[in-house]
């Protein structure tokens, strides 16, 4: 109840904005209800891409804009936008009213095209964003050097890491990008109350930056899903703790993850790899289709076989994509994404 309150903003600004909205138990009706609605936008377009509930109850937001004027608030990293789309991210607060419910809001990005994919967060205020570019360059501004500072290849991943609560010309903690010299896309992204970032995605690199216990070390072929830790309170090589490849001889994709309180990285995506690598105890052990989902829990602390839990196919004789995976206050695993089987 004590989110209904003012929103921030209550008209539409552009053609398309992004949008928060709220559904909640409606106790005399027996269903559902909108209680809270807000836009987030300037003149041209602006879409969001993912959403946050840290544990305090503030939300995050990330997205793309397109927009001269998006609302700025806060000790803004970027206040301009640079070009072909940049990044924003904002801090909202939902137990405020009106514009003071806007606590940070920042530009990122380059002359050329970033494309965000998804958003993590902690208790501390640190918000991450994670996706693509075809960008020779960062965005200027981060607090440390980054560990990859330009583009090794076509279309590299990129990370942004921000403290919504640092002080002025201090809230861009890391930018980096990351990828070899193929195609690197960052999908999923996780972030732990200690401020490390957890990536996954795809990679068509066989060059791509590895350290750790990797799993695989050696890239498979045809695109090959990844998992890398950052620590954005490091400077360069520093802020690489842990990367592997992780897939068959075919093509495999990350493209959901949550990082568990035990520490277990679990992930699902897609493949079309014969080969994927499996678990004892996988409820799935051949893959039924052309395409079929995967479920992976993972542990980058352990080498070895020792490094998957779990890992399974899921699929009928059609394609399968996982999209997101998540932990119920159960302790059971649900993994969201489409069938055609």
């Amino acid at each position: 109840s004590a989110w209904v309150k003012e929103p921030y903003d209550t008209s539409r600004n552009g053609s398309r904005d992004a949008f928060l909205a709220r559904i909640v138990p409606d106790g005399a009706q027996g269903g559902w209800k909108l209680d809270h609605w807000s836009y987030f936008g300037g003149a041209s377009d602006d879409e969001s891409v993912g959403l946050v509930i840290a544990a305090d109850g503030v939300l995050y937001l990330a997205g793309r804009t397109y927009s001269t004027d998006f609302p700025m608030a806060g000790n803004s990293a970027q206040t301009e936008n640079k070009g072909e789309g940049d990044v924003f991210v904002m801090r909202y607060n939902p137990f405020w009213d009106g514009y003071d419910t806007l606590e940070y809001s920042s530009y990122l990005g380059t002359a050329v095209a970033e494309v965000p994919l998804a958003v993590a967060a902690n208790a501390k205020g640190w918000v991450t964003v994670a996706g693509y570019t075809s960008a020779g360059e960062l965005p200027e501004g981060a607090l440390n050097s980054p560990l990859q500072p330009s583009n090794r290849g076509g279309t590299d991943a990129f990370v942004f890491t921000f403290n919504t609560r640092g002080e002025a010309s201090a809230t861009l903690l890391m930018a980096t990008l990351f990828g070899g010299y193929g195609t690197d896309l960052a999908n999923a992204v996780e972030m732990d109350e200690a401020g490390r970032v957890y990536v996954a995605g795809m990679t068509m690199s066989s060059d791509l930056p590895l350290d750790g216990p990797s799993y695989q070390a050696e890239y498979h072929e045809n695109g090959d899903a990844f998992l890398v830790i950052l620590d954005p309170s490091q400077a360069s090589f520093d802020q690489l703790d842990y990367a592997t490849f992780f897939g068959g001889y075919d093509l495999d994709v990350a493209m959901g993850m949550r990082r568990t309180a035990d520490g277990l990285i679990w992930l699902t995506g897609y493949t079309v790899s014969d080969d994927f690598p499996l678990s004892a105890g996988a409820f799935q052990t051949m893959k039924m289709g052309y395409v079929d989902a995967w479920v992976a829990a993972v542990d980058p602390t352990k080498a070895g076989a020792d490094f998957v839990r779990y890992s399974s196919y899921l699929g009928g004789e059609g394609t399968e994509v996982g999209y997101a995976v998540t932990q119920g206050p159960d302790g059971k695993i649900t993994v969201g994404g489409y069938t055609n089987s």
